[in-house]
This record gives structure tokens, sequence and C-alpha cells, in this order.
């Protein structure tokens, strides 16, 4: 039962510790710029692959003028976007575009937020090195391990 007391603690200890460091980025529920995001996201999505996408945030996390999300996307019916069909010949293959989970990196510029950086279905290896190729801060990203 000690063990057990001790795992708990040393847990909680961790827990309020990453808490502490993350505690500038904005809440999911209580961030003025979700509605943008989001709907920067959508034109997005709307312009390059000429689709109405809904989102579902899981995470988003904002630092400076970046912002970082977590989520899925789907179709305004709730359906998986099939983006292989925007591809042409051999891009087909190497699209990541499958199934609904998305990361996304965001910059404001000015009252806007912009696009730099969206996968849908990608592993987090992909998304640990936007930090270092958009000078976004290293802190937003849970995986930073493969960059260099």
């Amino acid at each position: 039962m000690r063990q057990l007391y001790l795992v708990l603690f040393l847990f909680a200890g961790y827990a309020a510790d990453s808490q502490s460091s993350r505690s500038d980025f904005a809440s999911l529920d209580e961030t003025q710029d979700r509605k943008q995001i989001t709907e920067a996201l959508q034109q997005h999505l709307k312009k390059g692959f000429a689709t109405q996408a809904a989102f579902a945030l899981e995470q988003l996390h904002i630092k400076k003028e970046f912002a970082f999300l977590m989520g899925k996307v789907c179709d305004s019916g709730g359906k998986d976007i099939d983006f292989a069909r925007f591809a042409a010949g051999d891009q087909k293959s190497a699209l990541p575009f499958k199934g609904q989970e998305t990361r996304a990196l965001l910059k404001r510029q000015g009252a806007v937020w912009k696009v730099l950086a969206l996968l849908v279905s990608p592993d987090d290896a992909a998304c640990s090195c936007w930090w270092a190729e958009y000078s976004a801060p290293k802190e937003l990203f849970d995986y930073t391990d493969y960059c260099r």
C-alpha cells in the first residue's frame, strides 16, 4: 500500500510540475482565439482541397504568436475526408492524409491566424521538428526528441 501512495505522490508531483511549465498556454475552452484558429484551418482546407471541414479540438496550446493544436478533422457529415482524391499520380501513395487525427501549427500575423503546417493522421515524429523549422516555442510540442 505504501508503494501505491509513493507512486501516486510521484505522479501528482510530475503532473503539477508539467502543468506549471505550461501555465501560459491557453485552455481549450477559455481562449478567445479558438474560433479564429478553427476558422483559419477550415479556410486552409477549403482553399487547398475544396472541402468543408469540421474540427474537434483535443488540445490547443498558444504561446507568444504561435498555436499548436491536436484534434480530429472530418467532413461536415462527420465522415473521414479522403484527401488522396485530391492528389495526382505518385502523390497518392506519399500523402500522409489518412483518418481524422490532425496536428497543425499556426502563427498570428496581426489579428489573423495563418496555417504554417498541417498534417492529417501523423505520428508524433512528423511534428517533432516544427519548433525548429518555424522558429516556434519548443514548449508547444510534446515530442521534440527526433529533431536535431
